[in-house]
């Protein structure tokens, strides 16, 4: 018996990696819980998007060129457009980690990990939202005309 696909529960989703390839993954793996998907490859392009159309959530690697998930972190946080947005930071030491939640990360995802728990961290955190009776309203994408295809829209920064 076929498990059915989780079903939309985030309104929109950023995701913000360096790696091409790993944006994919990340994106195969979170594009069935959100209605939107945006990405990036770095924390000053991301910012730039997240400015434009706040996102739900944000789900970063720690480092990123030009500006790190920390210090998106705390830009996000510190704007009244950008401050309902969960913030969930994939750390690949402690250090990382450690700094990325007190730069106001809702959550840190240390690597490895499988692709269930970046799922299930995304989840879990929206749900943990909803029972804080936070809004919505502040965090819904606007909306965007039809692609005719796939939910997702690629943002990546200038080459230098």
């Amino acid at each position: 018996m076929r498990s059915r696909p989780p079903r939309a529960v985030l309104p929109s989703l950023l995701i913000v990696d360096p790696d091409e390839g790993l944006r994919a993954l990340y994106r195969t793996i979170l594009e069935p819980l959100a209605e939107v998907v945006y990405e990036s490859a770095d924390g000053v392009a991301a910012l730039a998007l997240a400015f434009r159309t706040p996102p739900s959530l944000l789900v970063a690697d720690a480092r990123l060129p030009r500006v790190d998930g920390s210090a998106l972190c705390e830009c996000l946080r510190a704007h009244h457009r950008t401050a309902p947005t969960l913030k969930l930071i994939l750390a690949s030491d402690q250090w990382m980690a450690r700094r990325a939640e007190t730069s106001g990360a809702d959550a840190v995802l240390n690597k490895p990990f499988l692709p269930s728990d970046l799922s299930a961290a995304a989840v879990q955190l929206w749900k943990r939202r909803d029972d804080s009776g936070a809004t919505s309203s502040s965090i819904r994408p606007r909306t965007v005309g039809s692609s005719g295809g796939s939910n997702s829209t690629r943002t990546t920064a200038p080459q230098a």
